[in-house]
C-alpha cells in the first residue's frame, strides 16, 4: 500500500499542499501564543499588530527566502517578498475592507505607513541602480529595521505615560500553554517552508513557469495566508487597528528583516521582469494604500473593492 501511495506522496502538488498547511498551522500557533502573551503584558493592539503578529506572519516569508537562498533559487526569494507585500495590500486589505469597513484611528499609524512606503522605494532604487540586492544592502536594511524597532519602543513608552492599556490576566499554566504554541509554530514554519519550496520548484519546472512568477503568485499568496486569516478574523471582531498594524508591520518586516537577512546570506540579482513591473507595482500599491489611509477615517467597502480589483489585474498581467 505504501508503494502505491509513494508517487502521490512525493508529487509536487502534495508537497506544496503540505507546505501550505504547515505554514498556516505554524503561523496560527505562533500568532496565538505570542499575541496572547503580549496582551498579558498590556501591550496595545496596534503595537501587537506591528510587532508580534507582524513578525509571526512574516516568518513564512523568512523560512521560504532562507531556504530558497540556500538552494540558490534567488528569484523565489525576491518574488516572494515583492508578491507578498502586494498581496498584503491588494488581497488582504481589499478583501477585509469589503467584508467590513476598517477604521483608521491611530495617528501613529501614518508614521508606519511612511516606513512601509520607504521600504518599497528602497528596493526599487537598489534594483534600478545596481540590478541586485547585495550584502551591503542587506546590512543597511537590518540597520533600518533596528531603527524602526527603536522608534516603536520609544512610542510605546511615551504612550505608557497616558491611560494604561488593559492587561489580560493570565495564570502561570496559561502562560506555559501559550509558550508551547509559540514553540510549535517555530517548528512547523521551517518544515512548511521546506515542503513548499520543494513542490513549487518542481511545479515551475514541470509547467515551464519562471521561478519569479511562481514566487510572485503561488508562494506570495501561500506565505500571506497567515495575514489573510488574521485580517478576516480581525475585521469581523472589530480589531481594525490589529489588522492594519499586521499588514503594515508585515510589509516593513518583509523588506527590512526578511530580505535584509536573506541578502546578507547571498547576493540577490533582480530579474528584469521584477525590476520593470512587479517592483514598480509594489511601490504603487504602497503609495495608494497610504493615500487611502491618510484621506479618511476608515477604509470603505468600495476602496476595498478597488484594491482587490487592482490586485486581480496585477496577477492577470503577470501571465
Amino acid at each position: 500500500m505504501f508503494n502505491a501511495l509513494s508517487p502521490w506522496l512525493s508529487s509536487p502538488w502534495f508537497l506544496t499542499a503540505v507546505g501550505f498547511v504547515f505554514l498556516w498551522l505554524g503561523a496560527e500557533a505562533l500568532i496565538r501564543g505570542s499575541s496572547r502573551l503580549a496582551e498579558g503584558y498590556g501591550i496595545s493592539p496596534l503595537l501587537v499588530g506591528l510587532t508580534v503578529v507582524a513578525f509571526g506572519t512574516s516568518l513564512p516569508e523568512l523560512g521560504v527566502c532562507l531556504i530558497a537562498a540556500y538552494r540558490e533559487h534567488t528569484d523565489f526569494a525576491v518574488g516572494n517578498i515583492v508578491g507578498s507585500n502586494i498581496a498584503n495590500i491588494g488581497l488582504i486589505i481589499g478583501l477585509s475592507a469589503i467584508l467590513k469597513r476598517i477604521r483608521v484611528r491611530e495617528l501613529h499609524l501614518r508614521i508606519d505607513l511612511n516606513w512601509a512606503l520607504a521600504a518599497a522605494v528602497i528596493i526599487g532604487l537598489w534594483s534600478w541602480t545596481s540590478g541586485s540586492i547585495n550584502h551591503i544592502h542587506g546590512l543597511i536594511m537590518l540597520g533600518l529595521f533596528l531603527v524602526y524597532l527603536i522608534q516603536l519602543i520609544r512610542r510605546e513608552r511615551a504612550k505608557s505615560m497616558g491611560p494604561a492599556v488593559a492587561r489580560v490576566e493570565m495564570t502561570g499554566k496559561q502562560r506555559i500553554v501559550e509558550a508551547l504554541f509559540v514553540l510549535l509554530g517555530l517548528i512547523l514554519l521551517p518544515l512548511g517552508a521546506h515542503f513548499l519550496i520543494e513542490g513549487a520548484t518542481e511545479l515551475a519546472q514541470r509547467f515551464g513557469v519562471s521561478e519569479l512568477v511562481i514566487g510572485l503568485t503561488l508562494l506570495a499568496v501561500g506565505t500571506s495566508l497567515p495575514e489573510l486569516a488574521t485580517g478576516i478574523v480581525g475585521v469581523m471582531r472589530g480589531q481594525g487597528a490589529l489588522v492594519l498594524g499586521n499588514v503594515i508591520g508585515s510589509n516593513i518586516f518583509n523588506v527590512f528583516l526578511v530580505l535584509g537577512v536573506t541578502a546578507t546570506v547571498i547576493n540577490l540579482p533582480i530579474d528584469p521582469a521584477a525590476r520593470n513591473f512587479s517592483i514598480p507595482a509594489m511601490i504603487l500599491f504602497s503609495f495608494g494604500f497610504m493615500a487611502i489611509c491618510w484621506q479618511g477615517k476608515r477604509i470603505s467597502n468600495l476602496e476595498g473593492f478597488f484594491l482587490l480589483l487592482a490586485y486581480g489585474i496585477y496577477v492577470w498581467m503577470l501571465f
